[in-house]
């Protein structure tokens, strides 16, 4: 119980300091997403080395903030419905809360050239405001491959009768030859086609696979419990 309100705690502090996401979108994309469209948003890249984007996707869809969080924190699965991914696996677990995961990408034809290493690894942190009923996952880079560097946000926060996922990730290459045009217009689509598949298996899952969604909630309800 120490340890939940610890993490309570930390996650408050967090969400307020970063606010409500949709709060933070224009009235446009706020419609746009009340709408049940899938709204992209490209920013500068910290790193000025790079063309490639941060890029963010939001999505609204007809599921709980704990229903969504619990689909997407199964790290194990998330290679069999997100289209670029052949691996995904827990390689080291830190802290109920706290994991460091193995990705291994599928490398698009034209990325070939560049990219001899697919894999990557990051350290990724989930946590709760109980307040605002809004799951957060946090990510960083913790073992480099194409990739100099990874920074990411998911979160899943209340939205009228359902739940508004809103993915970022701001990422760069290790190497300046892939800041080809076709390869940023690639990461471009990248954010945009995880959230469509997060979405796609959220919804299956709550539509047709009742048994293996409350396994998922019961994991991570088990998270927040130590």
């Amino acid at each position: 119980m120490k340890n939940l309100k610890f993490v309570v705690c930390l996650s408050f502090i967090s969400a307020t300091a970063f606010g409500s996401v949709f709060s933070t979108l224009t009235p446009e994309e706020q419609a746009s997403i009340q709408n049940g469209d899938l709204v992209t948003v490209n920013t500068p890249n910290q790193d000025t080395e790079t063309t490639w984007p941060k890029c963010a996707a939001y999505k609204r869809i007809e599921a709980t903030p704990e229903e969504a969080a619990a689909v997407y924190a199964d790290f194990e699965i998330q290679k069999d419905y997100i289209r670029h991914l052949k691996v995904s696996h827990i390689a080291q677990k830190l802290s109920p809360a706290s994991f460091i995961v193995d990705y291994e990408i599928k490398v698009p034809f034209f990325f070939k050239p560049f990219v001899k290493v697919t894999t990557y690894s990051v350290k990724d942190d989930l946590s709760f405001d109980s307040a605002a009923n809004t799951y957060v996952m946090d990510w960083v880079l913790s073992k480099a491959g194409f990739l100099k560097n990874i920074v990411g946000r998911a979160t899943f926060e209340p939205l009228g009768t359902g739940t508004m996922i809103a993915y970022v990730n701001e990422m760069s290459p290790a190497g300046t030859g892939m800041n080809a045009g076709m390869v940023v217009k690639e990461i471009k689509k990248g954010s945009k086609e995880v959230v469509e598949d997060i979405a796609s298996k959220i919804l299956s899952e709550r539509k047709n696979h009742q048994e293996i969604l409350q396994k998922q909630i019961l994991n991570l309800r088990e998270v927040f419990s130590k």
